[in-house]
């Protein structure tokens, strides 16, 4: 009954939720920058209708066991929807996400009882957790898909464990986000927002960490493979940024569900990366029931999953907006021009630089001319494009984004 309510109120709320996004401005409106994808403004308080429906099935059926869990939640919502309306500097929103775990260690009698080795823990996957959920939520239907999925396998572990209020907590987040995946699929109608994701986040960080307490090394094992899709992307962003030198909190399209869109689509990247969470969570529910068959399994999934995100990264195509090839390797930047392969975030020129023809049987960068001026910068771009044509015998032009 709870999920059907849930899912129910999410599809129902999340239309009104939308229009009162764009009547209050919390709107996110396409630009010409590679990093938007939408080709129209789409309201970012999906979390409003995530978060209420949730809410509210919870606590109509009776359960009233865990009011310290949303009064985390509220914490972090109210922190990201700032950010929403008014950007916010990197630090501060963290000092949010962690003041929302201190609430979570403080307020919640299972967590504040449990020593401080598991306050840390639990203040770390809810900042984990809820950036992971921001991530996931730059793709149509991503972040609706794989919060349900996540949810849904939780609340099986948790029901088995006899913490019935953390698991009805659980299947209403997992059916509210059912309902916003109605408006949020491709092509989306309103995105979960800053808010939205922080909210849902520590929510799901925090039902991953009652997993964890009651299972022990199973339990952790298991809450880490549900959880699966949400820590790849998190590890792949963190390992990616700090190999090319950019900023962590610098927003890019190279996310792991951006290079498999290049190949097959956005659509089907979707698809792909929720078979990928149904998986995930099947092996979490294999490693609680079964730990001797799921723990095997589990590991041989990491072992594949760190490959493939290798291999993601070092064949990603060379793309529109786009300097190097697949093939290049780690960034590095030098006085007035951009020298290395990564193609984000580096400082660009007011003029064109003139790069080596490129062929496809290459396998390093190309190199810039050793003769190119050092003009001066102007401020940095997201992403250079790759033009054909420029000074006799030279193939290709690399040109800044206009202003």
């Amino acid at each position: 009954m709870t999920f059907a309510l849930a899912v129910v109120l999410g599809a129902v709320v999340s239309p009104i939720a939308g229009w009162l996004g764009k009547a209050v401005g919390l709107v996110d409106h396409p630009s010409g920058e590679d990093l938007k994808i939408h080709g129209r403004p789409t309201s970012l308080t999906g979390g409003v209708a995530v978060l209420a429906a949730a809410a509210v099935s919870a606590w109509a059926v009776g359960e009233r066991q865990v009011p310290g869990l949303w009064l985390a939640v509220l914490i972090a919502f109210v922190i990201g929807t700032i950010d929403d309306r008014r950007p916010l500097a990197p630090a501060v929103r963290v000092t949010g996400l962690l003041l929302a775990g201190i609430a979570l260690v403080f307020v919640v009698p299972a967590v504040r009882d449990a020593g401080p080795t598991w306050w840390l823990a639990a203040a770390a996957l809810v900042l984990v957790c809820a950036n992971a959920m921001n991530i996931v939520d730059g793709q149509d239907g991503l972040a609706g898909g794989l919060g349900a999925i996540s949810a849904l396998g939780l609340a099986v572990m948790l029901t088995d464990a006899g913490l019935d209020g953390s698991a009805m907590a659980a299947v209403a987040v997992s059916g509210a986000m059912g309902g916003f995946l109605v408006w949020n699929r491709p092509p989306a109608r309103i995105f979960l927002g800053n808010g939205g994701a922080y909210g849902v986040g520590t929510l799901l960080g925090a039902l991953g960490w009652s997993v964890a307490a009651v299972g022990g090394l199973r339990g952790l094992v298991a809450a880490g493979a549900c959880l699966g899709p949400f820590a790849f992307e998190v590890v792949f962003t963190v390992l990616r940024r700090a190999g090319s030198r950019d900023g962590l909190a610098t927003g890019d399209r190279l996310h792991s569900y951006d290079l498999v869109a290049q190949r097959v689509g956005r659509t089907a990247s979707t698809a792909v990366f929720l078979v990928l969470g149904l998986l995930s969570a099947g092996v979490g529910l294999l490693v609680w029931f079964v730990p001797e068959a799921g723990v095997p399994v589990a590991g041989l999934g990491a072992v594949l999953a760190a490959v493939w995100g290798v291999l993601l990264w070092s064949k990603r195509p060379l793309r529109q907006g786009s300097l190097w090839p697949a093939w290049g390797r780690s960034s590095r930047r030098c006085g007035g021009y951009c020298c290395g392969p990564s193609d984000t975030s580096l400082r660009c020129v007011t003029e064109p630089i003139y790069v080596r023809r490129l062929t496809p049987t290459q396998n390093r960068p190309p190199r810039l001319r050793s003769d190119v001026p050092k003009y001066p910068y102007h401020r940095r771009c997201r992403f250079h494009r790759l033009e054909p044509g420029g000074r006799p015998g030279r193939r290709w032009v690399a040109r800044p984004h206009s202003r």
